[in-house]
């Protein structure tokens, strides 16, 4: 709806011949003079304003103004249909009491700039093209003064002290917008800008009201104009897509919480598993102790026979025996039949004479199919305990 209504006065600002340069025609303008007011990066602002002159003639004005940070405005003003002039505004800083600007205005490669077709707008011989400008404000928001100085346009012709291009503004903010007066060098204006909404600003005054007849001196006999209205719409171009970079923003940080939080986890849960594997290696070390020990138990117990020397002689061998026996049970468990075949030839060759070492590898490979490997294991467990009912069952099958 702003672009079409925007269109829509850029059209009709052409076709209205002449353009008048009217009162609020700065990048940053109070009524007729500039001001310091803030401004955000990439806002754009297509202004139109309408002027009623005291014999009753009237006049448009189009600018576009272009943020391009939040301290620099550039843009440009249609004087008539032939004569464009470029202007910039530079916010040095402002303060909460305290502020000043400066710029350049009807940047232009003429040195008379008139927004008149017919008439000429400025006094002859009187340059008015590259005009500079610095203006301050001292006071709180709600009630300021304004004072500044320019050359060229803000001249008098009045005046030929060097005080001449002095001007200033009162500014008082009330009702969501703010009344103005103001003392251009030339004549005395008075207005009100009013913020409509967040992206349309509308501005009206009474202008050179220190003129009574209907021409104007300080314009070369111009007609007065006595009545100023001012159109502004505003949009941004990051604004689009500010609440969504907002909402990225709020996500990113969320995350990064989050992260952070599954991170700190990781570590304390990391910590509790070192922890833990430093147990279980304990417990294993308990366990490879327990297992020694029973199994040296078990053969203290057992009836000693004559092919039982080994383990009295070396009794940290039967242990180590009675351990890889052991194992071989849980691998056997966990079908790994392989591993348990290792642990049972690991054992016999610690101590070959144990027939319950070979009974139990001919087991095995009975289970697996092997069964001329399993005769032959059981063989060799009668051979060392003939007396073995256990092994001559199996021999029986």
């Amino acid at each position: 709806m702003r672009i079409i209504l925007g269109t829509f006065i850029f059209i009709i600002s052409l076709l209205n011949t002449p353009v008048y340069s009217t009162a609020f025609h700065y990048p940053s303008s109070l009524i007729n003079v500039p001001g310091t007011k803030a401004h955000q990066s990439g806002d754009i602002e297509l202004s139109t304003i309408f002027a009623l002159s005291r014999d009753y003639s009237h006049e448009f004005d189009l600018m576009l103004n272009y943020c391009l940070t939040e301290k620099i405005k550039a843009g440009i003003t249609i004087l008539s249909p032939q004569q464009f002039a470029a202007n910039i505004h530079w916010n040095f800083f402002m303060k909460k009491l305290v502020g000043a600007s400066g710029g350049i205005a009807n940047i232009s490669n003429q040195k008379q700039l008139s927004s008149r077709s017919n008439k000429i707008d400025v006094s002859p011989g009187k340059e008015n093209f590259y005009s500079p400008y610095l203006t301050t404000y001292f006071g709180p928001p709600f009630s300021r003064l304004h004072i500044g100085f320019g050359k060229r346009e803000f001249s008098s012709i009045k005046s030929i002290s060097t005080s001449n291009g002095l001007y200033y503004a009162f500014e008082i903010n009330i009702f969501n917008g703010a009344i103005i007066f103001e003392h251009d060098t030339k004549d005395f204006n008075f207005g009100y800008r009013f913020h409509a909404s967040k992206e349309t600003e509308i501005n009206i005054a009474l202008t050179e009201l220190s003129h009574s007849g209907d021409a104007n001196e300080e314009y070369n006999n111009a007609p007065s104009r006595y009545l100023t209205v001012g159109f502004t719409l505003k949009n941004s171009m990051k604004s689009a897509y500010s609440n969504q970079r907002a909402e990225i923003e709020a996500y990113e940080k969320k995350y990064q919480k989050l992260g952070n939080k599954i991170e700190d986890l990781w570590h304390q849960y990391q910590g509790e598993l070192d922890e833990l594997e430093k147990l279980r290696l304990t417990l294993l070390k308990d366990v490879d102790g327990f297992k020694t020990q029973l199994a040296s138990k078990i053969e203290e117990m057992r009836p000693r026979k004559k092919h039982d020397l080994p383990f009295e002689v070396a009794p940290k061998q039967s242990g180590k025996v009675m351990a890889l026996y052991s194992d071989s049970f849980k691998y056997y468990s966990q079908k790994r039949y392989q591993m348990a075949l290792n642990k049972l030839n690991q054992a016999i060759q610690i101590d070959p004479t144990q027939p319950l070492l070979y009974i139990r590898l001919g087991s095995i490979y009975y289970e697996l199919g092997l069964e001329d490997l399993a005769f032959d294991s059981w063989q060799r467990a009668i051979e060392i305990d003939p007396n073995n009912k256990e092994v001559i069952e199996l021999l029986a099958k």
